[in-house]
């Protein structure tokens, strides 16, 4: 009776394996499409970001989070509560000049 429980793991393991195999290759395709859709966009934003080249090129797209931030942070400041980024040399004074709520959130 034992080798008949082992066939029958073994069936069942080739089952799962054969799951999995399908899983990968839709997710496979899906991250491709989704790939694509990225590149469109960033293309435009990166024409001159040589060095992302390698991206396309290793078609990993773990490597998209922790690469895009890096090179996009140059551009144009996602929080528009710091545009003296290009004059750090009185932030204070910018603050006040542009006369934001942030300094005196006292007034409406």
């Amino acid at each position: 009776g034992e080798k008949r429980k082992e066939e029958e793991e073994k069936k069942e393991e080739e089952k799962g394996e054969e799951k999995k195999e399908e899983e990968k290759k839709e997710e496979e395709e899906r991250n491709k499409e989704e790939n694509k859709q990225e590149n469109k966009k960033k293309d435009e934003k990166r024409q001159d970001e040589r060095s992302e080249m390698s991206i396309s090129e290793g078609e990993n797209p773990s490597a998209f989070p922790s690469l895009s931030p890096l090179p996009l942070s140059p551009l144009p400041p996602p929080n528009p509560s710091c545009p003296p980024i290009h004059s750090s040399i009185s932030p204070a004074e910018d603050e006040s000049s542009s006369s934001s709520p942030s300094p005196s959130p006292s007034s409406p």
